[in-house]
């Protein structure tokens, strides 16, 4: 929208004219949380530099390959495709810890999980640390009948060294089915769909054998 046109015009200097322009914000705390999300945009845009949006494309929105040809973190590179303009396919994104937290989300029409909820066990997102540091892709077909590519990637965080655990976040890609098409992920005819849910409490799906918690009803 017009407050990240601003930032992409000026740079970090926009972002308290965009605070102060903004009558939507009323509270302090909300400020401050439309002011990191702000903040990370602009590093993220100076990070990634004015042809990104371009190598994106030229790539077809590869995330293994932009990772490894950028040397990029995989969750600024994903935040990034988020904010492409129109003429690009529109990417929701999550970022999670293995303990089923939501550490960051971006949503999509359509794609709107509950962030304090435990996410669904089928996306590719619970099964992508099986294979860290490389990407995985599903056809997942929700309840409210639309269908996403989820492409998901897990990767080492903290300090690694003799002994240390390894611990693991995996960022995953959401893109609609028909936007996939202009992507390395486009769902071919041979890729079978994943009937899917957002959380069990709220998922339809009684007959779900992977379910953990029924269904709030009523």
């Amino acid at each position: 929208g017009n407050r990240f046109e601003a930032i992409e015009a000026g740079g970090k200097a926009e972002i308290a004219g965009v605070l102060g322009g903004s009558g939507q914000i009323q509270t302090s705390s909300a400020r401050a949380r439309a002011r990191r999300a702000l903040d990370a945009y602009a590093e993220d845009l100076e990070a990634t530099g004015p042809g990104f949006a371009d190598y994106a494309r030229a790539v077809r929105y590869d995330l293994d390959r932009m990772i490894g040809e950028t040397q990029l973190p995989p969750d600024r590179i994903c935040r990034r495709l988020t904010a492409l303009g129109a003429d690009h396919p529109r990417f929701g994104y999550v970022r999670a810890n293995a303990a089923g937290a939501m550490l960051e989300l971006r949503t999509l029409p359509g794609f709107q999980p509950a962030r304090s909820a435990p996410y669904c066990p089928i996306w590719a997102l619970a099964r992508a640390g099986q294979t860290p540091e490389r990407a995985i892709r599903q056809l997942a077909a929700f309840p409210n009948g639309q269908r996403f590519v989820l492409v998901a990637r897990a990767r080492p965080t903290g300090v690694a060294g003799y002994a240390a655990a390894r611990h693991f976040v995996t960022d995953m890609l959401v893109i609609g089915e028909t936007d996939a098409s202009a992507t390395v992920y486009a769902a071919d005819p041979g890729l079978q769909a994943e009937a899917v849910g957002t959380a069990c409490r709220i998922c339809p799906r009684e007959s779900c054998a992977l379910r953990t918690e029924d269904p709030i009803s009523g």
